[in-house]
């Protein structure tokens, strides 16, 4: 967990996966060991690894998600104009 801020305000970012979803990562992990570095990791030793892996770059991925649904809901938002307003004509049938 990494400190940050949030509106001036401080907030601690902790990311949390479901038990299936540390699970599923710890598995996908431990196989990618196995297979690029002939090394068969235990349930402790993969669980750390992965607690290592989100603490390095956790942060990092979240600011950019962050960053990148900005930029997505900027290009929405700057589109709502076009989209939603109808179109005035003035048209005035009197005499001058």
């Amino acid at each position: 967990m990494r400190p940050g801020s949030l509106h001036g305000h401080s907030i601690l970012l902790a990311i949390r996966f479901s038990e299936e979803q540390r699970n599923r990562i710890r598995q996908a992990l431990a196989g990618y060991v196995r297979e690029h570095f002939d090394h068969e990791m235990g349930d402790l030793q993969s669980e750390v690894f992965l607690d290592f892996v989100v603490g390095l770059v956790g942060a990092s991925a979240y600011n950019q998600a962050v960053t990148d649904a900005q930029a997505w809901l900027q290009g929405k938002l700057g589109d709502l104009g076009g989209d939603v307003h109808e179109v005035v004509e003035f048209e005035w049938e009197g005499k001058p």
